[in-house]
């Protein structure tokens, strides 16, 4: 085994005086290896995108440790606390601790987000790689600048799992086309793109394989799933579901408007599917509800979840709220309180 040291040159940060960065790098049998570790901000869709990130670095021989000379980090920027969170995440790999002075890596929703801002904003940074090019991401690791296109990225497979046993996230579509008002989501990961339904089975099998159980069905809204291609969530479940074997289906994230009593009927039939239930409502008073262009009221709320206490009686159900949305009154703050 031969070892080289690069220099690639430094970077100056506000406030951190020069960086010089020094970059051990192992040859093995040829091929240049770094070693890499990802940290991955932001929601369980990002996480799925770090592990398909992973896998191809390891495919093309890079190896995943926390003693590393290079660090990716997948970005979460949808909304302004999110975005801080990933730029003091960036900075503190870059320049703080006993890391100091490893390349950096950013990826994810920042970079597509603000493009080639990022190159100014953040020169701590070494490399910029958006969503389109995570399956080329090997290819263009040692480089630096921007890589990024605009283009559809709804793939997830082949990947790492990086989550314990017995757990794993299954993601069955990309993007949204719900534009509800507040929302940077389509923006940012485009439009509603669905994946093939016999694709997500291959996976679902592939992860029984590995060990994993509960398996946890994720999108933006995955009530979605299908809007586009003629097929529909339960029809992708019902596939899911023919799979021999013991595991469990959590879904997470149902948009209101996308639950009719014939998928609570599929969830209340099947004990392969857990009765917990993410149905974020984002308030509950009409008046908001339009101005979030939700596409419903608080008359549908009510008889959706009079129906899931009727069918499913055991249900755990989760949501989420936004409070302070423009225009929302005290009267109206008090009635969602009153509501939840």
């Amino acid at each position: 085994m031969n070892q080289l040291v690069l220099d690639p040159g430094f970077r100056r940060g506000d406030g951190f005086g020069t960086l010089y960065k020094t970059i051990k790098i192992e040859v093995i049998e040829g091929v240049l290896q770094v070693k890499f570790k990802i940290i991955s901000l932001g929601c369980p869709k990002n996480l799925v995108e770090s592990e398909y990130i992973t896998r191809k670095l390891e495919d093309a021989g890079h190896q995943l440790s926390d003693d590393c000379d290079t660090v990716v980090v997948n970005t979460c920027a949808f909304i302004g606390d999110a975005a801080k969170e990933s730029v003091e995440t960036i900075l503190e790999e870059a320049l703080g601790g006993k890391g100091a002075g490893r390349r950096v890596v950013v990826t994810g929703c920042l970079v597509e987000r603000y493009g080639e801002k990022l190159k100014d904003l953040l020169p701590e940074a070494d490399l910029f790689v958006g969503r389109g090019f995570y399956s080329e991401i090997a290819s263009v690791a040692e480089k630096t600048g921007l890589f990024r296109r605009e283009t559809a990225f709804a793939e997830t497979f082949p990947r790492k799992v990086l989550t314990a046993h017995p757990s794993a996230y299954l993601k069955i579509q990309e993007g949204c086309d719900n534009r509800c008002t507040y929302c940077t989501v389509p923006d940012i990961r485009g439009g509603l793109q669905s994946r093939p339904v016999q694709e997500i089975k291959e996976e679902l099998e592939w992860l029984l394989g590995q060990g994993y159980r509960e398996i946890n069905v994720i999108g933006q809204d995955i009530t979605s799933f299908g809007r586009k291609t003629g097929s529909s969530l339960k029809e992708l479940l019902a596939a899911l579901l023919r799979v021999e074997g013991d595991f469990f289906l959590r879904l997470l994230y149902m948009h209101p408007r996308g639950i009719d009593d014939e998928l609570i009927d599929l969830i209340a039939g099947d004990e392969r599917i857990i009765k917990y239930l993410d149905v974020p409502i984002q308030h509950s008073e009409d008046k908001v509800l339009k101005a979030m262009g939700r596409g419903y009221r608080r008359a549908d709320l009510e008889r959706l979840f009079a129906v899931m206490r009727d069918r499913i009686p055991d249900c755990t159900l989760r949501t989420t709220v936004i409070v302070g949305f423009p225009g929302e009154s005290e009267q109206e703050f008090a009635d969602l309180c009153t509501f939840c």
